[in-house]
């Protein structure tokens, strides 16, 4: 499917037309499976710094 973007490009507007049809079709009947994805926690992963976070925006540092 990938390469048809190629093909699609260098078409006729009617040739292209004609291809929609059957390429929209076989999009709709192309079946994505369960992909299986590792299990993450959902926390933030920092590491520390020697510097405190950043609580105004940058100009307002800079200024100072």
């Amino acid at each position: 499917m990938r390469h048809i973007t190629g093909l699609c490009l260098t078409l006729t507007t009617t040739a292209l037309e004609k291809l929609l049809e059957p390429l929209l079709s076989a999009i709709s009947y192309t079946e994505v499976g369960k992909q299986e994805r590792p299990n993450q926690p959902r926390v933030i992963k920092r590491r520390p710094k020697p510097f405190p976070l950043m609580t105004k925006p940058r100009r307002d540092y800079v200024n100072d």
